[in-house]
């Protein structure tokens, strides 16, 4: 079993959209809903190998100056958080979410 099949990719990928969308698609039709999916699995892959919040948010931020667009320190930390969180709950088996 890979890391990704640990993670439920839709929460992860709401997680994305709802606190880091760093090219402003969450309001957007047209747009892909996996389109930040490689980064955030690559982001909670971090999380699960003992990245702190600090890392993942760190991740998050190269990532987006790497796609050229303005960075945003706080929505990464959010999203950070969230996938830390989310990774926690998936390692212990919480699916429910709670």
């Amino acid at each position: 079993m890979s890391e990704n099949d640990l993670f439920d990719i839709h929460r992860l990928r709401a997680i994305g959209r709802q606190h880091w969308d760093p090219v402003a698609r969450r309001n957007q039709e047209s747009s892909d809903p996996g389109e930040y999916d490689a980064y955030i699995l690559q982001a909670a892959g971090l999380a699960l190998r003992g990245g702190s919040i600090a890392d993942v948010r760190d991740f998050l931020l190269e990532c987006s100056a790497g796609m050229g667009v303005e960075t945003d320190e706080e929505a990464s930390a959010r999203a950070a958080g969230e996938i830390v969180l989310e990774v926690t709950r998936a390692t212990q088996g919480d699916t429910d979410g709670q």
